[in-house]
């Protein structure tokens, strides 16, 4: 049965003056036509601008077509007496939990829906009670949601919906927030909504492994639906996908890699290939037979304080969140750890491990309640400590860029900071404009306001309002969250020009392993607020049971590695990372 359908479906932004004036349309849909049937699980892709997000608030009528229909169980959205009803039959559930979670508790945030469609207190208590059951929450009734992980708010979040029993749930990058083990347990609820309730899923990714889920992907290109069918349909057309700045899953790459062109969705998949074909293909036959499992060394901090002088030290640092009081939440516990000049970090860890407050004392916006944290050998929490001066030489963007704009222009907004630094107007321009060259913003978006433009573009403004102010260390907050391939790529290898030709400090948080492995020389491992591992990338990765010990889940080749030892095969030594991989076979 048809759930809901598009019919050239066009809408425009448009853009207006102080005097209501048009200056600027923008077409982000462009004649989509898109059906989907009852209880299908559909997978929307594309780059950032490609039209997902306008897309999905057209399914429930947050946004009504500049042209053409849309259609909800035979519900037109221009119909504004139909509004209610099609938002009882689809709900949303957006990126960001914190965003859409209001009640003190869990359980009164999952009624919160059901209290404003006015339902019996008596029905609304068993549709909560089963919703928390439904999605493994039961024992979190009572719990305030900031005490949950990400992974959880988003089943909070879930839950929610599914108190309304609704039909079918737009999803817009409910994972791009979460740690690997949150990612794995909102992906699962998802399904079993999908599988056991038989709601309509639509998802909007840009991780192409949650999109194998689903039954049919429909790719979307400036506006258009370029592509649609099954996962296998798709990924025959890896070429034409690559083309348009998407990722492949791990393992299509790694086929491609070693020309295998046997099925390929996924690892296994590849380990049953290498089982048949290891001695025919040229390549594989290069894999050395099982000698042992490689360990990491013995050492939980590597990197010794040598010099205290130079660069970031950390004494027994800790901090609680309301101290003192019955909700009080230690978010870091007696660290010390010493970041020296010119270093390439990465900082991971679970969800609600103590990453972005180690920021936040790194650069002085929170101050130590224990310990002593210097800065070229000085106490920044002395009484004289030039607090100001620290928070120029340690830059620091957030995980939500939008969050720390507040002036009309991409210009303004990067001038900003050198302006207030007390230099003159010439050098400050300057060192503007320099900023947002070396991030590739291109001249027609200066006078842009910074909110308008794309998730790539604003992390690119955020950065060279930092650059501009020529900080020694800079520091990012989960950059690439809900970035497409492409816009993630181009962020890597500005940071990577940065780090070399600027010679700066660069940390930078994510939960994508395998960027990280990519990227970082070392990391820095938290874990319930307490430092687990400092020290070299590839030797943390390459311990796959220390990597699960701190909550984490290891790169796809050190996992494929792991499985293809208990054949008598491995890859070899010292590969974590695709770039590994490519650079070996290169070398071949």
């Amino acid at each position: 049965m048809l759930f809901a359908k598009t019919k050239k479906l066009t809408f425009d932004y448009i853009e207006r003056n102080e005097n209501e004036e048009i200056e600027k349309i923008t077409t982000a849909l462009n004649e989509v036509d898109i059906d989907i049937e009852e209880g299908e699980f559909i997978a929307i892709l594309g780059k950032n601008g490609s039209g997902k997000s306008t897309l999905a608030r057209h399914l429930n009528a947050l946004l009504q077509p500049t042209q053409g229909s849309v259609l909800i169980n035979g519900k037109d959205t221009k119909d504004q007496n139909k509004i209610l009803a099609i938002r009882k039959e689809v709900s949303m559930v957006f990126q960001n939990p914190d965003n859409q979670i209001v009640g003190v508790t869990v359980e009164e945030d999952v009624a919160f829906g059901l209290e404003n469609l006015a339902v019996e207190s008596k029905k609304i208590r068993e549709k909560v009670d089963k919703a928390l059951f439904n999605m493994q929450l039961s024992e979190y009734a009572q719990t305030a949601p900031n005490r949950l992980s990400g992974g959880q708010k988003q089943r909070v979040a879930l839950a929610g919906v599914l108190a309304m029993n609704t039909k079918c749930i737009v999803l817009d990058e409910p994972t791009a927030m979460l740690d690997p083990n949150g990612r794995q347990e909102v992906m699962e609820a998802i399904s079993y909504l999908n599988q056991k309730k038989n709601i309509t899923i639509i998802l909007i990714t840009h991780n192409i492994e949650e999109a194998m889920r689903a039954d049919k992907i429909h790719v979307m290109k400036e506006g258009k639906i370029v592509l649609s069918g099954t996962p296998n349909m798709i990924l025959s057309k890896s070429e034409l996908m690559e083309e348009m700045g998407l990722a492949l899953p791990y393992a299509v790459r790694f086929a491609k890699m070693f020309q295998i062109k046997a099925p390929n969705l996924d690892e296994n998949d590849l380990i049953q290939y290498f089982i048949r074909e290891k001695n025919k293909n040229p390549i594989l036959s290069q894999l050395n037979a099982l000698e042992g499992k490689e360990k990491l060394k013995d050492s939980k901090n590597e990197s010794k304080v040598t010099d205290p002088s130079k660069g970031l030290y950390f004494d027994k640092v800790s901090f609680s969140y309301q101290p003192g009081t019955g909700f009080e939440k230690k978010a870091v516990k007696n660290i010390s750890l010493s970041i020296l000049p010119g270093e390439k970090i990465a900082l991971i860890g679970q969800s609600g491990s103590g990453k972005s407050t180690l920021f936040q004392l790194m650069n002085g916006l929170l101050k130590t309640q224990e310990g002593t944290i210097y800065y070229n050998g000085e106490d920044i929490s002395a009484k004289n400590y030039p607090i100001k001066e620290l928070r120029c030489n340690i830059g620091l963007t957030f995980q939500y860029p939008e969050k720390q704009f507040f002036m009309d222009t991409v210009y303004d907004e990067v001038a900003f900071g050198p302006k207030n630094l007390g230099i003159s107007k010439i050098e400050a321009q300057k060192r503007a404009y320099d900023a947002i060259e070396i991030m590739g913003l291109p001249s027609d978006l200066y006078d842009i306001s910074p909110l308008h433009l794309s998730g790539g573009q604003k992390r690119s403004v955020a950065i060279a309002s930092i650059l501009a102010m020529k900080p020694e260390i800079l520091l990012l907050d989960e950059p690439t969250a809900g970035l497409d391939a492409a816009a993630k790529k181009q962020l890597f290898e500005k940071l990577d020009m940065i780090h070399k030709k600027w010679k700066k400090t660069i940390i930078i948080s994510s939960h994508n392993m395998d960027d990280i492995a990519n990227f970082a020389d070392k990391v820095i491992v938290m874990k319930q607020g307490e430092l687990m591992y400092f020290g070299d990338t590839k030797s943390f990765f390459g311990n796959i049971d220390f990597v699960k010990e701190c909550g984490l889940k290891s790169t796809f080749c050190v996992e494929l590695n792991h499985r293809l030892q208990e054949y008598g095969m491995k890859l070899p030594k010292g590969i974590v990372s695709m770039n590994d991989l490519q650079k070996w076979k290169d070398e071949l």
